[in-house]
């Protein structure tokens, strides 16, 4: 993904750039800004919650629902960017195919994490939470997840194929 969006993210910060657009340019660092964040939100924290064998699982869940937040506003950006500076051209058309590409290993990955989440539930009773209430939450995040970047990448590849046909 990031080497088929390259191009087309590089043309897009050097308009908005060029434009002077602070704003879509924001937007467009958003996705290195967005996990640096949460990544020292993630070590500060777990270096003030002690806990004996790592983090709880409640902490775990908070985790999760924070990275999906990172990653939502990390695709965000560059998605609002994307419809403001309208750019076209072959890497558009490069981006899209990439994205495909991206959602059948997302895709696939939203799978795999389900049926560990649900294995180390079922199985392993210890190393998991008792209430299955997280693990319900998680599951809820992957499946949205999930779905989002499959409606996000048939929306990409529909429009690059629009844009082509002109």
């Amino acid at each position: 993904m990031a080497a088929g969006g390259l191009p087309l993210w590089l043309l897009m910060l050097r308009r908005a750039r060029r434009e002077h657009r602070p704003r879509d340019t924001a937007y467009l660092l958003l996705p290195i800004a967005a996990p640096v964040v949460y990544w020292v939100i993630l070590a500060v924290t777990v270096r003030l919650v002690p806990h004996a064998h790592g983090v709880s699982p409640w902490w775990f869940l908070a985790f999760t629902v924070l990275g999906f937040a990172a990653a939502a506003a990390a695709a965000a950006g560059p998605g609002l960017a994307l419809r403001r500076l309208r750019p076209r051209g072959p890497a558009v058309r490069l981006a899209a195919s990439a994205a495909a590409l991206a959602v059948l290993a997302i895709d696939l990955a939203a799978v795999a994490s389900g049926v560990a989440a649900i294995g180390l539930h079922r199985w392993a009773p210890g190393f998991a939470d008792h209430d299955g209430a997280s693990l319900d939450v998680y599951l809820g995040l992957v499946t949205v997840a999930a779905a989002v970047a499959t409606v996000s990448a048939a929306r990409g590849t529909r429009a690059a194929l629009a844009e082509r046909a002109r």
